[in-house]
C-alpha cells in the first residue's frame, strides 16, 4: 500500500468528518461516503483504511471514540489472522483480553453497505 495514496484518501475524508455535525456513525458514514469510487485511489481496501484514518485524526489518541475505533480495527485484524491461521490448520484460543471492552460500531458492515 502506498502511504501517498493513504494520505490523500485521509485528507479528503478528513474534511467531511471535520463538517459532519453527528455522532461517531455518522462521522465514520460520512468519511466513508467520500472515501467510496475515489477518483484517484481506487484500491477499495486504501479507500477503507483512509476512512478511518480520518476518523482517527479527528478525535485525536486521548479521546473515547479514538479507542472504540482502535479496539474495532483491532478486533478486525485478530479476525484475519484466525482465519488465515485456520486455512492452513493452526489452532488459536481466544483470551478475555481478546473480547470487546466498547459496543462494536460496525464499521466493516458499514462498509459493505455503503460500498455496495
Amino acid at each position: 500500500m502506498s502511504e501517498a495514496m493513504l494520505a490523500i484518501v485521509a485528507a479528503e475524508c478528513r474534511s467531511a468528518v471535520d463538517s459532519c455535525e453527528g455522532n461517531l456513525t455518522d462521522k465514520a458514514r460520512a468519511a466513508m461516503e467520500k472515501a467510496k469510487d475515489h477518483w484517484m485511489v481506487l484500491d477499495k481496501d486504501i479507500q477503507f483504511r483512509g476512512a478511518i484514518c480520518a476518523l482517527l485524526l479527528h478525535y485525536g489518541k486521548d479521546s473515547p471514540e479514538y479507542e472504540r475505533i482502535s479496539q474495532e480495527i483491532a478486533a478486525l485484524r485478530k479476525l484475519s489472522a484466525i482465519l488465515q491461521g485456520g486455512a492452513v490448520g493452526l489452532s488459536v484460543n481466544l483470551t478475555e483480553d481478546d473480547l470487546p471492552k466498547h459496543e462494536p460500531i460496525g464499521l466493516m458492515k458499514m462498509w459493505q453497505e455503503i460500498t455496495k
